[in-house]
């Protein structure tokens, strides 16, 4: 996504955390990790999940 936000990692090559933390800890939010059998190939983050529209907030495919 940073070729299209312009959005760039800090000092420790972290992007903002915000959404994920929402996903892990907020009611009507979820975090979500995608596998390929044993590996980890995609990360989504919903939110909404408590109202009638549902939003895909994040997400990042490998």
């Amino acid at each position: 996504m940073s070729a299209f936000t312009g959005a760039l990692p800090d000092e420790r090559g972290r992007f903002r955390r915000e959404r994920l933390n929402a996903g892990l800890s907020t009611p009507g939010w979820s975090a979500h990790i995608f596998h390929l059998g044993p590996h980890a190939v995609g990360l989504a983050v919903l939110r909404g999940l408590d109202t009638e529209e549902h939003i895909l907030s994040s997400f990042f495919v490998a």
